[in-house]
């Protein structure tokens, strides 16, 4: 195992992906403190690339992690996490890709509303990949490529 430990996303990114080309690959990520992100990563045969999002605006995650799939990544569910009013999504690509997959992103601050959120999207296909708080709920959800 590798543990990785920053403060700055671009300096993660950085980090994960020089990591990767050792052969390592993301297992989880979780905040310590509200500066500072921790990654765990473990040795693997497998070559994979990293892309680390982080906003803090709901139609920003959407687009940027829209923009990921069309590029071949998938999100890693242990690896989505807050640091302060961010939102952080590790997202890989392997060699052989996954399925597709379409995400949505669904933010709010209530959790009733998050409740009716989460059940209309699982009424259309989708299932919950992801749950992160910053201040407000926000879930990823997944589903296989229409």
């Amino acid at each position: 195992y590798l543990l990785l430990a920053t403060e700055r996303t671009s300096t993660m990114q950085q980090e994960i992906n020089e990591a990767a080309a050792r052969g390592f690959r993301v297992v989880a990520a979780s905040p310590k403190e509200s500066s500072e992100v921790v990654v765990v990563l473990e040795q693997t045969e497998d070559k994979y690339e990293y892309l680390l999002v982080a906003t803090t605006r709901p139609g920003t995650l959407q687009r940027e992690i829209s923009d990921a799939v069309d590029a071949g990544y998938h999100i890693v569910p242990r690896a989505v996490t807050g640091k302060g009013d961010e939102v952080i999504v590790l997202m890989e690509k392997g060699v052989a890709g996954p399925p597709p997959v379409q995400y949505q992103v669904l933010s709010t601050e209530r959790t009733s509303t998050l409740q009716k959120e989460i059940s209309q999207a699982a009424a259309n296909g989708y299932k919950l990949t992801a749950l992160a708080g910053r201040g407000e709920y926000v879930a990823i959800l997944e589903r296989a490529a229409r």
